[in-house]
């Protein structure tokens, strides 16, 4: 399938250079140099991969258990806290495969670096799907030598390794692998490109071996460190950006989950009470309408029943004294109907107070009312009074 490969110069991630592979072509069928707005019109290819400057990044191999836990994974930058030049939570780490000996390749870049890369990847709408080191533009070193030494736009990048390398400006080359080389008294071998020979020429301590450093698309291993891990993982983006409203979200959550429950509660409380209003509707039913049947409802069920008692010739049926009765009994509110009871064309209804003084005001309007009644059983207590008002019959 088709490739592009881009490699930013420096990391104002503006100039770059491209190449394009083609299906059946390890060699770039197209190579190209840009800047801006130019990212944006480079033609979409099957598979993109991005190269970032060596001089923006440490890669290194960290040492950890073999088959070490996916926690210490995790805390990998902790394990090479000594080795960086800020603080961790500063720095993005990627890994790559554990090898056998308990070795980790670890590409470390600034988290402010990747950010400004990802922006600026957005911005063009280019779509990628890798974020690798520059030093795999670089063929690693043969056994025999010190280091792979390709040139750069910043430079010159030190392939040290499959996982390890170095970056050094033109002025500081000589410098670094004087640095590297420390401590052998043989001519150190280097694998070198092309352009890397009159630099490298007349240093008799170093052997220069030519290399082919053209980019080519089998020299980017399957196993090569990508950086879009953690945070920066393409399924992870839209997360990263919802991450600060992550506790509003939470707290809303939990509002949602706390007004649906006090709501469930409510309901439940409430059936509660109109379960028991009921049993205690069919259970009056029960006792002054002996064999009444359960069904339907209860309130119907005993204004039926009353109202059939209370027809006849000249006599006054429980609703009809109910109904005279209920706007006195609206103007006392701290009176209370303990009970009812219809027998003989009388309505008693056993009532309480807690003073006195109500009874009297209640047999006043009664008296207005010109309501045939009677008082009995007056009973006054220390905190209620309670009394039989009767309704209807004899006065």
């Amino acid at each position: 399938m088709s490739e592009l490969w881009i490699r930013f110069d420096d990391g104002d991630f503006d100039a770059f250079d491209w190449w394009r592979f083609e299906p059946g072509n390890e060699r770039p069928v197209s190579h190209g140099r840009g800047q801006g707005d130019d990212l944006a019109t480079l033609e979409a290819a099957a598979r993109c991969r991005v190269f970032i400057p060596q001089l923006l990044l440490l890669s290194l191999r960290a040492q950890l258990p073999p088959k070490a836990a996916r926690q210490q994974l995790q805390a990998i930058g902790f394990a090479i806290e000594d080795r960086l030049a800020n603080d961790v939570e500063d720095n993005h780490f990627a890994t790559g495969s554990q090898h056998e000996d308990g070795t980790l390749p670890v590409v470390v870049i600034e988290r402010s670096l990747m950010d400004r890369l990802i922006l600026r990847l957005r911005q063009a709408r280019l779509r990628y799907d890798a974020i690798h080191p520059e030093m795999y533009l670089c063929p690693p070193p043969r056994p025999d030598a010190l280091a792979s030494l390709c040139s750069s736009p910043q430079g010159w990048v030190l392939r040290l390794s499959a996982d390890e390398a170095l970056s050094a400006s033109g002025s500081l080359l000589a410098d670094t692998l004087d640095w590297l080389a420390a401590g052998d008294a043989a001519a150190v071998r280097l694998d070198c490109c092309p352009d890397a020979e009159a630099d490298i020429a007349g240093r008799g301590s170093f052997e220069c071996s030519t290399v082919d450093c053209a980019p080519v698309l089998t020299r980017v291993e399957d196993d090569a460190v990508n950086l879009l891990q953690g945070a920066y993982r393409p399924g992870n983006r839209w997360r990263e950006r919802l991450r600060p409203w992550k506790t509003v979200g939470w707290l809303l959550l939990l509002l949602l989950l706390l007004s649906a429950g006090l709501a469930l509660f409510d309901r439940i409380d409430a059936q509660r009470k109109l379960d028991a209003l009921r049993a205690e509707q069919w259970a009056l039913i029960d006792r002054y309408l002996p064999g009444a049947e359960h069904r339907g409802d209860p309130k119907r069920l005993l204004v039926q029943r009353l109202s059939a008692l209370g027809k006849g010739a000249n006599r006054q049926g429980p609703i009809d004294l109910l109904a005279r009765f209920a706007p006195l009994k609206d103007g006392f509110p701290d009176l209370q109907i303990r009970r009812l009871l219809y027998r003989d064309a009388e309505l008693a209804i056993d009532l309480q107070a807690p003073r006195l003084k109500t009874f009297e005001a209640l047999e006043q309007q009664l008296k207005k009312q010109g309501l045939s009644y009677r008082i009995e059983n007056l009973d006054i207590g220390p905190k209620q009074t309670r009394a039989r008002l009767i309704l209807g019959g004899r006065s």
